[in-house]
């Protein structure tokens, strides 16, 4: 995935929670993607954009607090 803004989004398999860090350093945690969405995710060639049309507003998306 190529982006300006999302340095990496990743899931954690007992959870099922994806973590996306953006470049700034913020990290957010979103529920309810499958693998083949993060996959898809992964494959497109804007991250930003695919977070736009297919992830914000349809998933639970909440600032990683840390620790």
């Amino acid at each position: 995935m190529d982006s300006t803004w999302i340095e990496s989004v990743s899931r954690d398999d007992n959870t099922g929670v994806v973590t996306m860090t953006t470049e700034s350093g913020r990290a957010y945690e979103i529920s309810g993607m499958s693998e083949s969405q993060l996959e898809s995710w992964h494959n497109e060639s804007s991250g930003g954009s695919y977070f736009n049309t297919a992830v914000r507003g349809k998933h639970d998306i909440v600032r990683a607090t840390n620790g």
